[in-house]
């Protein structure tokens, strides 16, 4: 179940926004005092529809903390941006700002032409590249990728020997649905995935997004 809100990230000069926000996590924790609802499967919905003016990203910030310390996940389920010259730039800045934010598990937006360059753009940035890497003499890697599903593929070196494992996160992946992108992920946008030993010394992973 989701609670979907408006005018609760995109306009700081809005009083009433605080007030939904404040509104939106009363609600919530109203809804889990029922005994039969402790384990609810609920999240937050909010609709962000911004105006064409300059987005006030700290603003938006500043409201998905304050959400997202619910516990529970945030979509932005109907993400736009006003029609206006720098509709590009202005939508780029708010897609990061969205997919960076820990608690944000999914965007929706509904897409036209300059909206899917945009988000074409951001998936392509937004991949991990094949890696073949060493382990330390520990038996360790550390290695930085961006959210997804993995193929990790490893070998030692001597025996050839080798295992596939696959590394699935929350989830990180973008479809095109009509017209419609529902982009989800989970945790930031880019992070470290550890694999914390190898069971044999000297190991090549490879990585496959």
């Amino acid at each position: 179940m989701f609670m979907n809100e408006y005018n609760t990230i995109e306009y700081s000069g809005d009083w009433m926004s605080k007030q939904v926000q404040s509104t939106t996590r009363k609600n919530f924790k109203v809804m889990l005092a029922y005994p039969r609802n402790a384990n609810l499967k609920a999240g937050i919905g909010l609709q962000s529809h911004f105006a064409t003016g300059q987005p006030n990203l700290a603003y938006m910030r500043s409201g998905l903390d304050f959400l997202g310390a619910t516990g529970f996940p945030i979509w932005l389920t109907e993400l736009g941006v006003g029609i206006n010259a720098n509709l590009p730039q202005y939508l780029e800045q708010v897609l990061r700002e969205g997919i960076s934010h820990p608690a944000v598990q999914g965007i929706i937006m509904f897409a036209g032409p300059v909206i899917g360059e945009v988000v074409d753009k951001l998936l392509k940035e937004w991949k991990s590249e094949t890696q073949e890497i060493t382990t330390d003499d520990q038996g360790f890697i550390d290695v930085s990728l961006f959210h997804g599903e993995y193929e990790v593929t490893a070998k030692h070196n001597v025996t050839n020997a080798f295992a596939i494992i696959r590394i699935v996160p929350i989830c990180s992946i973008c479809m095109l649905l009509g017209n419609t992108y529902a982009m989800t992920r989970g945790g930031d946008a880019k992070s470290k995935i550890f694999l914390l030993r190898a069971k044999t010394q000297q190991t090549v992973s490879h990585y496959n997004h």
